[in-house]
Formats: structure tokens, C-alpha cells, sequence
């Protein structure tokens, strides 16, 4: 029988551990085996969710500086107005995420996201989820632009968008069974129904359109993950995300659009500038045709006016 190279023991082969010339026996070999000390493991969920929060900062700070109610700080530039999408600024279908109308829309909006959004971010990580915020805010704002272009603002794009994907993964993961409760489904599916309903009553305008997309995108997002090839349909989602907002600069299907490019035709990208009251400007006229069909030309505004 072999013997151990550190106290000279016998032992049969089978008891000894090592290579032929350094055989030891049990315990030496547990003697001079090296001990690791594990090194700190950080999960994600531990760190805080810094795209969520730096959302809720910019937005807060947005309001603060009253990016809604009278531009000022020359905050109009966030706007996703439809003159200036046209015009090619597509980065405002992103910026006028930050924008709110008043404190329950920021407050609301800013509440979920950091509590929904905190959950995702931390099961994603921090470059994953602003990737995944960047592709719901363009895709929701987007369809919303396509579908009725007009300034929408808010970050319940977005929220519908983590609550979509938190719902997708809500029978199978548990971080999403706990941020999302059958309380906190009630109320998301329950409120928006209730803004199609507000909206179609002309109680208060809701970019419906934008809560539907973003819900729908998180929700794929989410069924994604738990597929086979998730990978190529993660990416072919989010790519359709981030795409949406390009696709407002060719709406040759839309009268407003049409009329834009008839202003441009004549007086230059300048009319940009002019396309939102101009726009206001013709929707009353036909309100007031509606309203009172009398001498039609006694309303109606010349080029040279």
C-alpha cells in the first residue's frame, strides 16, 4: 500500500487523495487544502434602482420647473409636438415622457414606477431596463403619435409597460407575484378602462392609445423571457420598440399630416413653429361649422391673414 508524503501513513489507495508521487492521506490532505474565503456576492435587487429613480428625479424636477403649464425655462422643447416630430426632432417622443399635466398624473406615475419599476429593474439590472424603458416609451408615445398625432406627456407609457411585463411573469416568477398583487391588477386594469371611458365622455384626455401600446410591448417583453430563443425575441421587441417613432416621419394617411407638408411646401421647416396653432386654429372653425352652418366664408381665414 502506498504511502501518505506527509506523515509517511499507509493507507490503501482508494483512502489516499492527490497525484501518484504527492498521494496524502485523508487528513493532510485536509491540512494543506487552500481555503477560499467566498467572495461578496452583491444580487441585483440589493442595488438601487437607479434608472427608476432618476426618472422620478427628472420628472419631479420637470414639473417643479413647469414644463406643462407655462413653459417656462424653455422646457417646451421636451414637448412632443406635431410640428416639430415632423420636422424630424423624434427625440421628443422620448422626452415627453418627463412632462406631466398635474400632480396626481406625476405623483400616480412616479409612485408606481418606483415601486413596479424598482422590482424589474432589479431583476433585469440597470443597462437592461433602460433599454427595456427606452423601447416601451418609444413604442407607446409612437403609436400614440400615429394613431392621433397630438402632444401626449407622462410616464404611464412606460408604467403600463413594466406592468405588462410583470404580469407576463407573474405566474412563474416571484419577484413579479409580489410587486404584483391581484389588489394592484384590479386597479391598473380598472384604471384603464376608466381613462377609455373619461376620454370617449370628453371628462379628461388620456393618451389610451399610449397606455394599451406600452402594456402590450411590456407584456410580449415579458413572454419573451420565458422562451425558448428568447434572446432573438427579446431584441426583435425591443427594436420594434425603439423603430415606432421613426415611423411618424411618413404619416401620408393623416389630414393633419397632409396639411403640414403643405405649410412646409410653402413656407419652409419654419412652419414647424406655426403647425400647432394653426392646427387649433382650423379645429375650431369646424367645431364652429357644426355648431352654426351659416355663411361659411365669414369664418374662414385667407393665406394673407
Amino acid at each position: 500500500m502506498p504511502l501518505c508524503a506527509g506523515c509517511g501513513k499507509e493507507a490503501s489507495r482508494e483512502d489516499m487523495f492527490g497525484a501518484g508521487d504527492d498521494l496524502r492521506c485523508a487528513e493532510c490532505a485536509h491540512r494543506t487544502r487552500r481555503k477560499y474565503a467566498p467572495a461578496p456576492v452583491r444580487r441585483r435587487w440589493d442595488a438601487p434602482p437607479r434608472v427608476s429613480l432618476t426618472l422620478v428625479v427628472l420628472a419631479v424636477a420637470v414639473f417643479l420647473l413647469g414644463g406643462i403649464q407655462d413653459a417656462k425655462f424653455g422646457l417646451e422643447f421636451l414637448w412632443a409636438t406635431p410640428g416639430h416630430v415632423w420636422n424630424g426632432e423624434i427625440w421628443r417622443l422620448w422626452t415627453t415622457t418627463l412632462v406631466h399635466g398635474n400632480l396626481m398624473h406625476l405623483a400616480f406615475n412616479c409612485y408606481a414606477l418606483w415601486i413596479l419599476g424598482g422590482a424589474v429593474e432589479g431583476s433585469m439590472g440597470h443597462w437592461r431596463f433602460l433599454a427595456f424603458v427606452l423601447a416601451i416609451a418609444g413604442g407607446a408615445h409612437g403609436a400614440e403619435f400615429l394613431a392621433a398625432p397630438k402632444t401626449a406627456v407622462g410616464l404611464s407609457g412606460v408604467v403600463f409597460g413594466v406592468f405588462g411585463y410583470l404580469w407576463a411573469l407573474r405566474r412563474y416568477k416571484d419577484f413579479a407575484r409580489q410587486a404584483l398583487s391581484d389588489d394592484v391588477v384590479v386597479q391598473f386594469v380598472a384604471w384603464f378602462f376608466l381613462c377609455i371611458v373619461l376620454t370617449a365622455l370628453n371628462v379628461l384626455p388620456v393618451a389610451n392609445v399610449a397606455h394599451g401600446a406600452g402594456a402590450a410591448l411590456g407584456y410580449a417583453i415579458g413572454w419573451a423571457t420565458l422562451q425558448k430563443h428568447d434572446r432573438l425575441a427579446i431584441g426583435a421587441l425591443l427594436a420594434l420598440g425603439l423603430a415606432l417613432p421613426f415611423a411618424t416621419q411618413r404619416m401620408v394617411w393623416n389630414r393633419r399630416y397632409q396639411d403640414y407638408r403643405v405649410l412646409v411646401a410653402q413656407y419652409g421647416p419654419q412652419a414647424a413653429e406655426w403647425e400647432e396653432g394653426i392646427h387649433q386654429v382650423r379645429r375650431l372653425q369646424n367645431e364652429v361649422r357644426k355648431r352654426a352652418p351659416v355663411n361659411q366664408n365669414a369664418i374662414e381665414i385667407g393665406e394673407g391673414d
